[in-house]
């Protein structure tokens, strides 16, 4: 199974990947400390440090097989329906609020909806300006209000930085 992700989901994976060994050296220093100074496995630092360890071990690990699934491509450049890469403005119709998010393979950076979620698979893609979604089960109703090219990404971006 392959995941079609643009170029920024993926470089966003590789950048959390390469903090999360970062962190992990960060930890393995920690521990080295700790073992020097102490007795190791009685010191509870240490054990902590063999805990984090393993969790941070296990998220390289997740990420990693993550990574090797993806598929990148270039999105693209048209508004007509919602694909990979689009940047899609939805109103909730029940209590009118609206969201703004780039549609991508996988959430891997700031306000993506993953093309892979349920919003995302059953309910946005492929679906076309004006279109209005039930979502089953519920009250809530959304209905796509505009769909950017993918090339409006830098902008949506630019617009939705914290002052």
């Amino acid at each position: 199974m392959s995941i079609s992700v643009t170029q920024r989901a993926i470089d966003a994976l590789l950048k959390s990947r390469k903090n999360l060994f970062k962190e992990l050296k960060s930890v393995r220093n920690s521990m080295d400390v700790g073992a020097k100074t102490g007795d190791g496995w009685h010191d509870e630092g240490f054990k902590i440090g063999i805990g984090d360890e393993k969790r941070i071990a296990s998220q390289i690990s997740a990420k990693t097989r993550q990574i090797s699934l993806c598929n990148v491509i270039t999105p693209e450049e048209q508004n007509d329906i919602v694909k990979i890469g689009n940047v899609v403005e939805v109103k909730y119709l029940n209590d009118n609020t609206k969201m703004i998010f780039v549609v991508d393979g996988v959430a891997s950076y700031e306000d993506v909806c993953s093309a892979d979620s349920p919003l995302g698979r059953e309910l946005l893609m492929g679906k076309k300006m004006g279109d209005v979604i039930n979502i089953e089960g519920t009250d809530i109703s959304i209905r796509i209000e505009k769909i950017f090219l993918p090339s409006y990404y830098s902008t949506f971006k630019q617009t939705t930085k914290d002052p």
